[in-house]
């Protein structure tokens, strides 16, 4: 129930943003941080800013393999967190354009 974009964009000038994002949930339905849930969030995050005109590169900070079971069983109450480097989508065009034009 929140709008990424009117919470991590407002009053931008330039309309780009790093943004670190964290999250974490106290769920029945979710108890570690799989790779369908956290999939699942990315989607959203994507969905979100873009419905609005932005773009977002989304880097994992938090490694999803516990450390200890060499597993992915982190539990959803300890914060997983994202990168989010984003942009207005004409920002991320022109930057397609220009990577596209050097590499002819």
């Amino acid at each position: 129930m929140l709008d990424l974009s009117d919470t991590l964009m407002p009053s931008c000038p330039d309309d780009e943003r790093t943004v670190y994002f964290g999250l974490t949930t106290v769920s029945d339905i979710w108890d570690t941080w799989s790779e369908d849930n956290l999939q699942k969030i990315e989607d959203h995050i994507q969905y979100d800013l873009g419905f609005d005109g932005y773009d977002v590169k989304i880097e994992r900070i938090t490694d999803a393999i516990c450390g200890y079971t060499g597993k992915q069983d982190k539990p959803c109450y300890n914060e997983f967190l994202w990168k989010l480097d984003i942009c207005s989508s004409e920002e991320f065009e022109d930057e397609d354009m220009f990577l596209g034009s050097e590499n002819s």
